[in-house]
């Protein structure tokens, strides 16, 4: 893996400290990034066959038809929250029980206080994110009840490769860099064991910058930028992952999904955001993610269970004909 270039507010950072200081920060953000880096190629290097986006109703599958798959707010649009607190929590749990076995120093303390600070501002203070979520598994009854009106919706069938091509090529125009797709994780050991790599690696520089009371100011600032980079990697990694309770309420791993990510800085809005309303008056931004650079992405559309055949067939069709695809379309075979 090539050497990070670091940032020119990083290098600034940098050069306010003792030469001693330097050596343990530089070191810190280029292993942060490696980790980080490690997650991303694992991730996005994997090959799978076809993906499935389940939807609602007609006007949903007639703008999937015609380009138009919705990467939705994140943080905005979720229903239950502890969706991507639980990876944070996680990663949150492992520093302070690494903190709680070192002496505590005044860097220390300012580096917890830094932290806390932090995350008491919330997640969306940080970043935003904009997620398209499709699933591995063709004609699921779990799906079809969560996302496509009890089994009167209907699935989309993609190839996962071509529709990567094409959310490449998305983003690249779009000059998204903080993206990627990928299958999400549902296992809390592995993502405990990342959660541990980061932290050891952040403490070990928190304890490595040293005490230089003429220096105070600036290992302040590095102690600050360390709380900030440990913080990003940490609400990074869990957009990766997702509870693996099978509880009723929290079952997400049945959903068995693949992810299509956009992250920014919660105030960097890129080209082309747009927004809708909630039914409680709430203002959602997300993005249109076309896909119809590829069109043969596209591999089949498959009817609900509960949908009329007759009906769905003719809904369909005239989604495809308007759009100029021609694929098979299918009918859902499970029972609800």
């Amino acid at each position: 893996m090539p050497v990070r270039v670091l940032t020119k507010s990083e290098n600034a950072i940098l050069n306010l400290l003792h030469p001693f200081q330097r050596v343990p920060m530089e070191r810190f953000m280029r292993e942060q990034e490696e980790i980080i880096g490690r997650l991303r190629h694992e991730r996005e290097s994997r090959q799978l066959g076809s993906v499935y986006h389940y939807t609602r109703d007609q006007a949903a599958l007639n703008g999937i038809c015609g380009g138009g798959l919705w990467l939705s707010d994140y943080i905005g649009d979720l229903n239950d929250k502890r969706e991507i607190n639980h990876g944070v929590d996680v990663g949150l749990n492992v520093l302070r029980l690494a903190c709680e076995e070192l002496p505590l120093t005044e860097r220390l303390q300012v580096f917890r206080m830094a932290i806390n600070k932090k995350v008491a501002r919330g997640l969306s203070h940080y970043f935003a994110a904009y997620v398209l979520s499709c699933s591995v598994d063709r004609d699921s009854p779990f799906m079809w009840k969560r996302y496509g009106v009890q089994g009167r919706g209907y699935c989309m069938e993609f190839e996962s490769t071509v529709l990567d091509q094409a959310f490449t090529r998305y983003t690249r125009a779009n000059r998204m860099e903080a993206c990627g797709s990928y299958e999400v994780i549902y296992d809390d050991v592995r993502l405990r064991s990342i959660m541990t790599e980061y932290v050891r690696n952040a403490l070990a520089a928190v304890v490595a910058i040293g005490d230089f009371p003429h220096m105070r100011d600036a290992a302040t600032i590095a102690l600050n930028e360390i709380a900030t980079n440990l913080l990003f990697a940490i609400i990074f990694t869990a957009l990766y992952f997702k509870d693996p309770s099978t509880e009723p309420a929290l079952n997400w791993q049945a959903e068995h999904e693949y992810r299509f990510l956009v992250m920014t800085l919660a105030d960097n809005r890129l080209p082309g955001i747009q927004y809708r309303y909630t039914e409680d008056g709430r203002r959602i931004p997300y993005y249109v993610f076309d896909w119809n650079s590829h069109p043969h992405a596209l591999n089949s559309v498959l009817i609900g269970p509960l949908k009329d055949e007759t009906e769905g067939r003719q809904i369909v069709g005239t989604a495809l004909e308007c759009s100029g695809l021609s694929v098979p379309i299918l009918k859902s075979t499970v029972g609800l």
